[in-house]
Order: structure tokens, then C-alpha cells, then sequence
């Protein structure tokens, strides 16, 4: 008895030994071989809908090396690429939870290009019936216990840099950001330092940090903090983005002691000085409500220490007064509503610029297109309107909370680059007729002496 006893347990002692050892060593050929490289993917593809290429794999024991993992087109997405990253197979989960977890995953670089929903681009591919697919049938008969399930775990970025259309051939640029993600409930949490990042025409801003949560089809951003490039300032944006362009998207951007110069463009970086603070929010509708994919919003924006120069009708002014405070004209109060249209413009309702008992403006302006359109009120104090001939009698002539409007309002045309108004001809035409005026009544005056001499 003792006998058989001594060899059920050498008979299982070699098979609790012997059977792992063997399912190490299956596991070690299966993942060596190109099987594990056309299952991923396979299911990377899945994932993303679009075409994928996945680098051969070098292994050692279960850490694996490639050069990289590429993706065309899919699902809201043009391209993507992982360059050079390493990771490791958790030995445990494969062979007590039966899943293929990837841990400790670090890449060099990452490269993630949006489409252009506008465009038909980024739409998933279907895939027909054994067109670039896998599936474990392909596998030897004694690998059939292997798992069918693939989760990541936790992976750092060194270099991520994404790009992603804005319209009107323009797009957003992110360079240069560290990302550390980390699973969470189906999800991932989002941790990205520095970087640059770019929007159109706008002047590039240095990230600090971003913080957020991944979970298909929204990332949603807790707390992304950015400062401006050159001369100070910083801001705050939170939101949920949609990333597979069906779903609705939300921002809030904050901005405070932000240089103009990095708001305005044109000639306007060179005649508008000060610092701004504000937000904008804004919003992009789900796809079926709003076909082009494009963002409103409204806002408020302040600007502090602000001062205008170089504006034609201020030069025009300083010419009639003879008063040098109109070439360089300090703001007390610069402030305006601000509403991004579907159709790629801005307006600026509710303007209001002040330099305290010289000249308020007041108004609505649009700009579409590089294209610039409004009309503002303007409206000057009664001992500067007294400096312009025939200010008070033909142009000025609207008296309300300590200042004389002009009538009709000034109106603005013309491009970003070359705002053109009309109220500097209607005070230079006054002058000039209140001159011919005063010329052809003091010659009337002369011709009557001379005709009481005689």
C-alpha cells in the first residue's frame, strides 16, 4: 500500500511539475512564432477598425521588443503609430485568469493623425470574411487552452504627438508630451506633462500638464494647464472630447494675463497691447445634428492694461485735435462678449472700449473668413468734439452719458490685415467743408466792405 502510495505521489509530483513546465515551454514557442504577431493584429484592428501592422516581435522569456505598431485609417482615425516599445507578458494572468496582459509597457514615440470627418475620412473599415483576420483555429491542436482575451496595463509614452483637423485646411498640433496611462474600470487614467501645442494660426503654447480619463468613445478632461510660449500668462481647459466624431464635445477654456498678441492676428498684434482673461465655451454637436463637425461657443473676454496705436481715425484725430493721446490711447475698460459661429466665425457682441474722459466705442464686429465687418459706436468728450470744426454740428451730434456720439455709427470693413472704417472721411469731408465754408463766408464779408466804400 505504502508502495502505491510513494508512486501516485512521484506520478503526481512530475505532473504538477512537469505539466507547467510544458505549457511554459508551448507558450515560449507559441509567442516566438508569427502566430502571436497576426493575432495581435487581429485584434488591434478590431479594436480600431482601420488596417493594422504590427512589427516582428523579439522575445525574451516573456518581455517582448518591436519597432513598432502602425494603424490606417479606422475609426475617427487617419493613422497611427507606436515606435519602438517594449513590454511584458503577465505569466500569472496567462495562466491562472487566462488573459494576455501586457504590463509594464513603455514606447518612445507615439503618432496619432485625426481625419477629417468632412471629408468621408475616418470611417471604420468592414472587413470581409477572412480578409486579414486570425482567429485561434490557426493555432496547434495542443495550444486549444490558451486565452482569446488581450488587456494593456499601465504603459508610458516618452513622446507623444497628435494632430487633428480644425477646418478650413487648418489643424491643432500636440508635441513633444509625456503620457503615463493607466488602467481604471474599463478605462484609462491620463496623465501627459510638457509639450507644445498649436491651434491654426494661433501662436503655440507650452503645456503643463494634463490630466483625464480614457474610456471609449470620450476622453474627458479633468485639468489640462497650459502657459503662454513668451511673455507670461496661463490658462485652465476642462471638457469631454468625443473621439469617434458621431458623439457631441464639450470645452471650457480659461485664459488670465495672456499677451494680445497671442489672441489677435494681423497688423493687430503690432496696435493692440495689453493682457486678457476670460473663457469660452464651446461645443460641437453629435454628427447627425451638425454634418460638418464644426465647434460654437460663446464667452467673455477682458483685456487689462490695454492700450490701441497706430489706428488710421485715431491718427486722423490726433491730426485735428493736436492732441498726441489719440496715437497711443490707453484703455480703462476693453472687455467684449465673444460667440463662435458653426461656420468658422467670430463675432464680438457688447464691445466696450474706454479711455476714461477721452473716447468710448461701442459696438458688434465679425470676423469670417479673414474677413471683418461691424458697426461701433463712438462717441468723444464735449472739449475734444470742440476741437474738430463743425464736430458738434455734423458729426457728433448724439449727447448721452457725458459724451457726443457720432451719427450714424462708425461702420468697419475690410480684412483682418486691413480694417478700413468710414468715419475718418466723414470728419476730414466736415472739415474741409467747414474750412470752404468759413473761406467763402469770410470773402462774402470782404466784398461787402468794399462795397460800402463806394
Amino acid at each position: 500500500m505504502k508502495r502505491w502510495l510513494m508512486f501516485a505521489g512521484v506520478i503526481f509530483g512530475v505532473l504538477g511539475v512537469g505539466i507547467p513546465l510544458v505549457c511554459y515551454w508551448a507558450v515560449l514557442r507559441f509567442v516566438e512564432g508569427p502566430l502571436l504577431t497576426k493575432w495581435l493584429e487581429s485584434r488591434i484592428a478590431e479594436m480600431t477598425g482601420g488596417e493594422t501592422t504590427v512589427m516582428p516581435l523579439e522575445w525574451k522569456g516573456f518581455a517582448a521588443y518591436s519597432e513598432g505598431i502602425e494603424v490606417r485609417g479606422g475609426e475617427g482615425l487617419k493613422r497611427a503609430r507606436l515606435d519602438q516599445w517594449r513590454g511584458e507578458v503577465n505569466a500569472r494572468a496567462l495562466f491562472w485568469e487566462r488573459v494576455w496582459r501586457l504590463q509594464g509597457l513603455e514606447a518612445q514615440r507615439l503618432l496619432i493623425e485625426l481625419a477629417d470627418q468632412s471629408d468621408g475620412q475616418g470611417e471604420r473599415t468592414e472587413r470581409r470574411d477572412g480578409e486579414g483576420s486570425f482567429t485561434f483555429d490557426q493555432v496547434p491542436w495542443w495550444l486549444w487552452w490558451l486565452p482569446t482575451r488581450l488587456e494593456w496595463g499601465s504603459a508610458l509614452i516618452r513622446e507623444v504627438e497628435m494632430l487633428w483637423p480644425i477646418g478650413k485646411g487648418m489643424r491643432g498640433e500636440l508635441k513633444g508630451m509625456t503620457v503615463t496611462l493607466r488602467p481604471r474600470d474599463g478605462g484609462w487614467d491620463v496623465l501627459g506633462r510638457g509639450g507644445k501645442l498649436r491651434a491654426g494660426e494661433f501662436p503655440q503654447v507650452r503645456v503643463v500638464e494634463l490630466r483625464g480619463r480614457l474610456r471609449e468613445p470620450y476622453f474627458f478632461i479633468t485639468e489640462g494647464r497650459w502657459q503662454s510660449e513668451e511673455g507670461g500668462g496661463e490658462g485652465l481647459v476642462t471638457g469631454e472630447l468625443a473621439l469617434d466624431g458621431e458623439r457631441s464635445s464639450r470645452l471650457n477654456i480659461q485664459a488670465k494675463d495672456v499677451p494680445i498678441r497671442d489672441v489677435v492676428r494681423g497688423d493687430w498684434r503690432a496696435r493692440f497691447h495689453g493682457k486678457v482673461e476670460g473663457h469660452v465655451d464651446l461645443m460641437r454637436e453629435e454628427k447627425q445634428k451638425a454634418a460638418d463637425g464644426r465647434w460654437k461657443g460663446v464667452g467673455k473676454l477682458l483685456v487689462r492694461e490695454g492700450m490701441i496705436e497706430g489706428l488710421p481715425w485715431l491718427e486722423t484725430w490726433a491730426r485735428y485735435t493736436g492732441l498726441d493721446e489719440y496715437r497711443r490711447l490707453r484703455l480703462t475698460t476693453a472687455e467684449a462678449d465673444v460667440i463662435v459661429d458653426e461656420g468658422g466665425g467670430v463675432i464680438f457682441r457688447n464691445i466696450r472700449l474706454e479711455s476714461s474722459g477721452v473716447v468710448r466705442v461701442e459696438g458688434r464686429v465679425s470676423v469670417k473668413e479673414a474677413k471683418v465687418e461691424g458697426e461701433l459706436e463712438v462717441g468723444l468728450t464735449d472739449g475734444q468734439v470742440r476741437l474738430i470744426p463743425a464736430g458738434k454740428e455734423r458729426i457728433f451730434t448724439r449727447n448721452a452719458e457725458g459724451y457726443l456720439w457720432a451719427v450714424p455709427p462708425m461702420r468697419v470693413y475690410g480684412t483682418v490685415n486691413d480694417v478700413q472704417e468710414d468715419l475718418s472721411g466723414r470728419v476730414g469731408s466736415a472739415v474741409v467743408d467747414e474750412v470752404q465754408r468759413k473761406i467763402e463766408s469770410g470773402a462774402e464779408k470782404i466784398l461787402e466792405r468794399v462795397r460800402s466804400l463806394f
